[in-house]
């Protein structure tokens, strides 16, 4: 036993309602309108399905449900929740989820909050729900190739991960393709923009911070007549003219006279000193001076070139840079985008020559694949044929049906479709032409029993899966059921009173009204409780098993139970079902 209780709060109909489970097959009954659909919603909602705020009872601001399972014997839940750092005390976990009046949810397992995505891949290990929506996939025949998929054994699963593998490195090489392609004419524009700027930087010839060294030419040559004036004018006045001594001349004097007089006292001598090191310097400056006064002659040729170079640096500026270092980045990087793009042609057959190499390798792999699953479909059809049998549908037909799909896909390139001959003399047809509501939830039925022992989820919940079934259909289903609960709990929301007596534990749904408000209730039947629902289930109805045993139907329900209870022990003895 897994799923030891379930607690739903403020959920629709229902203020608080906890339920405590027992292993084996439990069945739930109730009138219709009862609020069956209500506790199955809830446990939906529990499992991660999209999430209603209506769910919410009248006038509630939040609403919840909360299970606690035990988990000591699910070694595969346990290492997910080690991976997750999460810990069950005692191997007991507790599962919550809690819908407030905005929509929002919130899921907790372990009391640790997880996203939804993460809080569902845990429930899926936990419980199954098969419902009449489940039945209605079984319609679409693009659902049979999963079916048949989860038959197969280790070596099948593993050509299918690398099936899967091979296909979504194709895909990737095709979309990088694609993508490459499909801007061709923009990359041709592209290539000419990168080209034409390229040529223009180059052309340029730029030297990292020539504008600063021309700046400046461009500075004194605005100034030319100030500055050689100045030159003229300062050079005079330190070394002289024809007509004047300069300070040089006058500096060497005073200097000269101070030595003559040098003798008399050692103040002289020093001041001496210092005049001809002045003197010195002055030379230097003096040699300085001249020489700046030749060079401040300016060709008007080199004012044009300064000008014109300048210019240009502003011009490509504008486009490429404010300065020749920022420029010769741009160049760089136009240089290596040049280089890039003019690669992708390469890199285009590349990749074309990827998507070939890749393609076959998914084609051997979705070959062997195909085989193999050819292989599985006798033995799936073979298996479902004899479920169907034990299901009252003996001289049923059931094969798979293959086609070669119209495109590649991930799963393979096969496509699948379950047929049925529900009656002797009748084609094998689509079970969505085919198939009675009845009819279909014993295929569905037969497809649960055999997933049952290679899923390894211990719950699995039926809501309502006998629909259009009734008589010894009905009695098939229910011994079905009960065996099936040998190896997993199995909860049945059921209007079938064979499957009702073949539970281990029965539930009751009903309705209360207090005078001002409605609710939702459920309770654990007792014997007596079991064989009153069971009476109201049969109406008073006999059936072939019961009818010379009974007057009425309550003594039909007790002796339903009777003979359910012996039915149920037999099968466990005989191993009926072992196939």
């Amino acid at each position: 036993m897994a799923l030891l209780e379930l607690t739903i709060r403020r959920i629709a109909l229902i203020d608080e309602l906890t339920i405590e489970w027992g292993s084996g097959l439990s069945a739930i009954t109730g009138e219709t309108g009862a609020g069956k659909s209500i506790v199955i919603g809830a446990v939906a909602f529990l499992l991660g399905e999209r999430a209603d705020r209506e769910m919410l009872q009248t006038g509630a601001s939040r609403g919840g449900v909360t299970a606690l399972f035990d988990i000591s014997a699910l070694p595969a839940v346990q290492e997910t929740l080690r991976a997750r750092e999460l810990d069950a005390e005692d191997g007991q976990l507790i599962l919550s989820r809690e819908l407030f009046s905005n929509g929002r949810t919130v899921c907790r397992v372990a009391g640790e909050t997880l996203p939804l995505s993460a809080f569902r891949n845990i429930t899926a290990q936990l419980v199954e729900l098969h419902g009449q929506h489940a039945n209605q996939a079984l319609l679409d025949s693009k659902t049979h190739l999963a079916f048949l998929d989860a038959f197969g054994d280790a070596a099948h699963i593993e050509r299918l991960s690398e099936l899967r593998s091979a296909w979504r490195a194709w895909r990737k090489d095709v979309r990088a393709l694609d993508e490459l392609l499909s801007d061709a004419q923009e990359r041709a524009r592209r290539l000419d923009m990168l080209r034409y700027q390229l040529a223009e930087l180059k052309e340029a010839r730029l030297v990292e911070d020539e504008e600063i060294r021309l700046e400046s030419e461009s500075r004194r040559a605005r100034h030319a007549e100030k500055i050689d004036q100045a030159l003229r004018k300062a050079s005079a006045l330190v070394s002289g003219t024809e007509r004047t001594s300069g300070a040089l001349n006058e500096l060497r004097q005073a200097a000269a006279l101070l030595g003559g007089i040098a003798g008399f006292d050692e103040s002289f001598a020093s001041l001496s000193a210092r005049l001809a090191t002045a003197g010195y310097e002055l030379e230097d400056v003096a040699s300085e001076l001249s020489r700046a006064e030749d060079e401040a002659q300016i060709d008007p040729r080199d004012i044009d070139r300064v000008e014109s170079r300048l210019a240009l640096l502003q011009r490509l500026g504008r486009k490429y840079g404010a300065s020749t270092r920022e420029m010769l980045a741009f160049q760089s990087r136009v240089e290596k985008e040049l280089e890039e793009t003019l690669g992708s042609e390469e890199h285009a057959e590349q990749l074309r020559a990827s998507c070939a190499r890749r393609e076959e390798t998914y084609r051997k792999a979705a070959q062997a694949v195909s085989e193999t699953r050819r292989e599985l479909a006798e033995k799936f059809a073979s298996r479902l044929r004899g479920q169907l049998q034990d299901l009252s549908m003996e001289r049923a037909r059931f094969e798979v049906a293959f086609a070669d799909a119209e495109d590649a896909r991930e799963d393979g390139v096969d496509h699948v479709m379950f047929v049925l001959s529900a009656n002797p003399g009748e084609p094998l047809r689509p079970l969505s032409d085919v198939a009675s509501g009845g009819e279909l939830s014993r295929v569905m039925l037969a497809l649960k029993t055999i997933e049952a022992d290679r899923s390894g989820v211990p719950v699995m919940i039926f809501d309502e899966i006998d629909t259009g079934i009734s008589g010894r259909a009905a009695q098939a289903v229910a011994e079905k059921m009960a065996w099936l609960a040998r190896s997993a709990q199995v909860i049945c929301v059921t209007h079938l009173p064979q499957i009702a007596a073949m539970a281990d534990i029965a539930y009751l749904v009903s309705k209360q009204t207090d005078g001002e408000r409605t609710r939702t209730m459920l309770e654990r039947l007792d014997e007596e409780a079991r064989a009153d629902e069971l009476a109201r289930m049969l109406g008073g109805a006999s059936t072939d098993e019961v009818e010379s045993t009974a007057g009425n139907a309550r003594a039909y329900a007790k002796a339903l139970l009777l003979s359910s209870a012996a039915r149920k022990r037999a099968l466990i003895r005989d191993n009926v079902f072992d196939t």
